[in-house]
């Protein structure tokens, strides 16, 4: 489970200067340390809650960003 989660937070944190910063990398640190901590505590609902949380970074990081054309104007 470890392998698979650091392979998520790679995909989040490569390249995240051009797609939506850093903030859905951190994200996933966070709900990945949840989810890794309260799975050795043998707590579902949490455990969950941190996939969760990585889910919701790994799908807000797929959305692009709008960019503004400045030749359009």
């Amino acid at each position: 489970m470890s392998i698979f989660i650091g392979i998520a937070l790679f995909g989040l944190g490569f390249k995240a200067n051009s797609r939506r910063g850093y903030v859905p990398l951190y994200l996933g640190i966070v709900g990945s340390v949840i989810a890794l901590t309260f799975h050795y505590m043998q707590n579902d609902y949490l455990f969950y809650f941190g996939i969760g949380i990585l889910i919701f970074a790994s799908v807000w990081n797929l959305i692009p960003v709008k960019q503004n054309c400045t030749a359009c104007n």
